[in-house]
C-alpha cells in the first residue's frame, strides 16, 4: 500500500467577541480647576495599548480615557479628562502565542460618586472584542497519488487561510458648524463619539475603509437662559491599507472603536468646531481555495488504522447596517429631584445579543442611560439609569443555525416628559457579522498490517457437513 502525502496551508483562528473587563479607579481634578460640586455627565473610550497571545489564551492592555462634566461650587460648568489602565486577560481554547492578535475595546457604562471636592470614583465597563488569527501546515493523504488496491471515501470542500492581520489608527480631523439654530458656542465642555465600517471594497494589494465617526457635543452657549447645548453630527472618514497578501477577490473584515476624541472652537470663529479623533481599525483578510481530501479508506488485503486532522475554513461577512428604533419609558429614582426639563440624554449599549431566524433577528440587551435634567429650583441634575431592550430585524438569507455577532453603538437617544415619568426614543446603529465555520475531517496518517485470513472475491458455498467453499 502507498499513499503519498501533501503539505496544504489553512486558518487556524480564533476570535472572542464582546468579552467583558472592568476598570476602577480614582480621577483627580487639575490642581487649577474649580472644585466639584456635582457631576452631570462622565464619557468616555477605550485604547488598546498591546495585544499579544499566550497559551489558550489573549492578553490585552489599555487606556480608558474619562471625560467628566461637572458643576464646580461657583456653578459655573467646567469638564476634564482622566486616564485609567487596564488589563484584561480571556481565556479561549486553540489559541497558540504565535498567532496575530487585532482587539478593540469600547467602554459602557459608567458608574460614580464624588468623593470630595477634588476626585471622582469611577467604575466602568469594558467590553472587548478580540481576534486571534494564525496559519497552520497540515500533511494529508493526496487522493490523486493513492494505489489503485485502495478504497478511497474523498471529499471536497473549502479552506480559508488568513492573508493579512493588521492593527491601525486612522487619524480623523474635520471641522463642523454648529447648527443656526442653536445659540453660540462659549466654551466646549464635553464630547463622546463611536466609529462604525460602513464598507469595505478589495483591490489587488489593497483595501479600502469606509466609515463614519459619530460626534456627539455638550457645549456651553452665550445664551444666559439656555447655557447648557447638546447637538450630534456625522463625518465621514476613510483608510486605504496596503498589504501584498490582498487581493480582488480577498474577504476582508473590519472592526472598528474610537479611541481618542477630541473638540475644540476655532480660533476665530466659535461655531466653528474642530475635530480630531483616533480610528482603531482592526483588519483581517482571508483568502479561499478548494481542497480534496481522503475522509476514509480500507484495503481488502490488509487492516488498515487511520488518523485525522480537522481542517477550518472560516467565512466572515460584514452585513449591510441597520438602524433600529426602540421606545422605552424611563422613571427617574425618588432619591434624585424631578425634572422640569431635560438637556440631553446620552446612552450606551450593554450585554447586547442576537439571535437568527429565518430571514431575521432578535435582538436583546440593554441600555445604559444618562439624563441631564433641570429641576423645579432651578439646579441641573443628572440620573443614571439601565433600561432593558428587545427588537427585531431582517436579515435575508439568514436560517436559524447561522452565527452572527452585532456590535451596537446608539446613534442618538432623546427623552421626553417631566416629574418622574419620562418617554425615550433611541437608535440603534447596528453592525451584523455573519461568521460560518465549518471542519473538514482529513486522513493525514495511515499504518497497515496483513489480514491473517485474506479475503477473497466470490460466492462462499456451504455444505451440510460444516464445510465451505468459495
Amino acid at each position: 500500500m502507498s499513499i503519498s502525502k501533501r503539505e496544504i496551508m489553512a486558518e487556524n483562528s480564533r476570535w472572542i467577541c464582546a468579552s467583558q473587563a472592568m476598570v476602577e479607579g480614582v480621577l483627580k481634578l487639575p490642581d487649577s480647576m474649580e472644585e466639584i460640586s456635582g457631576v452631570l455627565d462622565i464619557a468616555g473610550v477605550g485604547e488598546v495599548t498591546d495585544a499579544s497571545a499566550g497559551e489558550n489564551s489573549i492578553f490585552i492592555e489599555g487606556n480608558a480615557v474619562f471625560c467628566v462634566l461637572y458643576l464646580n461650587k461657583k456653578g459655573e460648568f467646567e469638564s476634564f479628562n482622566a486616564t485609567c489602565r487596564f488589563n484584561h486577560t480571556a481565556q479561549c481554547e486553540g489559541v497558540r502565542p504565535d498567532m496575530k492578535v487585532a482587539a478593540g475595546a469600547k467602554l459602557g457604562e459608567v458608574s460614580f460618586s464624588v468623593l470630595d471636592g477634588s476626585s471622582v470614583s469611577v467604575r466602568a465597563d469594558i467590553c472587548i472584542d478580540a481576534f486571534a488569527l494564525g496559519n497552520q501546515n497540515f500533511e494529508i493523504l493526496d487522493p490523486e497519488l493513492a494505489d489503485g488496491n485502495i478504497h478511497l471515501k474523498c471529499g471536497q470542500g473549502e479552506a480559508s487561510f488568513v492573508e493579512c492581520v493588521k492593527m491601525i489608527k486612522s487619524y480623523v480631523k474635520s471641522e463642523l458648524r454648529v447648527p443656526q439654530s442653536m445659540p453660540e458656542v462659549r466654551k466646549v465642555l464635553a464630547e463622546r463619539g463611536y466609529a462604525a465600517v460602513r464598507g469595505v471594497v478589495t483591490e489587488p494589494g489593497k483595501a479600502i475603509i469606509e466609515g463614519e465617526l459619530r460626534v456627539f457635543v455638550v457645549y456651553e452657549s452665550t445664551d444666559k437662559n439656555a447655557p447648557l447645548q447638546y447637538f450630534q453630527e456625522t463625518i465621514p472618514f476613510g483608510e486605504i491599507v496596503n498589504h501584498e497578501n490582498i487581493g480582488a477577490d480577498s474577504a476582508v473584515t473590519v472592526h472598528a472603536s474610537l479611541e481618542r476624541l477630541a473638540v475644540d472652537t476655532a480660533p476665530e470663529n466659535p461655531d466653528l468646531l474642530e475635530i480630531s479623533a483616533v480610528v482603531n481599525l482592526c483588519v483581517m483578510s482571508r483568502g479561499m481555495r478548494q481542497l480534496s481530501y481522503i475522509a476514509d479508506l480500507y484495503d481488502e488485503k490488509s487492516e488498515m488504522e487511520a488518523q485525522s486532522c480537522e481542517i477550518g475554513a472560516c467565512k466572515a461577512a460584514m452585513c449591510e447596517g441597520q438602524k433600529k428604533i426602540v421606545r422605552l419609558e424611563a422613571q427617574i429614582p425618588e432619591n434624585a429631584p424631578e425634572v422640569s426639563r431635560v438637556l440631553f440624554t446620552a446612552a450606551v449599549p450593554k450585554s447586547v445579543c442576537i439571535h437568527p431566524g429565518r430571514d431575521r433577528a432578535s435582538i436583546d440587551g440593554k441600555l445604559a442611560v444618562n439624563i441631564c435634567y433641570t429641576t423645579a429650583d432651578a439646579g441641573i441634575k443628572s440620573a443614571s439609569l439601565v433600561l432593558p431592550f428587545e427588537t427585531e430585524i431582517s436579515l435575508p438569507g439568514v436560517t436559524p443555525n447561522c452565527e452572527l455577532q452585532v456590535y451596537a453603538n446608539v446613534e442618538y437617544a432623546t427623552a421626553e416628559g417631566s416629574g418622574r415619568e419620562l418617554s425615550l426614543k433611541c437608535c440603534l446603529d447596528l453592525c451584523i457579522w455573519q461568521m460560518q465555520s465549518e471542519r473538514m475531517r482529513a486522513v493525514c496518517e495511515v499504518s497497515s498490517q496483513p489480514l491473517e485470513r485474506p479475503c477473497q472475491s466470490g460466492a462462499v458455498i456451504y455444505y451440510a457437513d460444516g464445510g465451505e467453499t468459495l
